[in-house]
């Protein structure tokens, strides 16, 4: 198989992991009621989907004026 092929397969199954982590987190708290849970929620999706670059990802969020991203309170 051509190693070109052979990595864009590879990158395929991580990213196919990576939204199906995601979405399982989705459905185990989905029931959960309150903001902060919510934000929680949120912010572990983000987590398993951004993997090494989270800090990246949420410092370039919190340089944007007048918002700061919250982790939530884990419910």
């Amino acid at each position: 198989m051509n190693e070109i092929i052979k990595q864009t397969l590879e990158k395929h199954e991580i990213l196919e992991e990576k939204i199906q982590k995601a979405i399982d987190i989705a459905l185990k708290y989905n029931y959960i009621d309150g903001k902060e849970h919510k934000k929680w929620i949120i912010d572990q999706m983000v987590k398993v989907l951004a993997e090494g670059k989270y800090d990246e990802i949420i410092e370039k969020v919190n340089s944007q004026d007048g918002y700061e991203w919250e982790e939530g309170i884990s419910p």
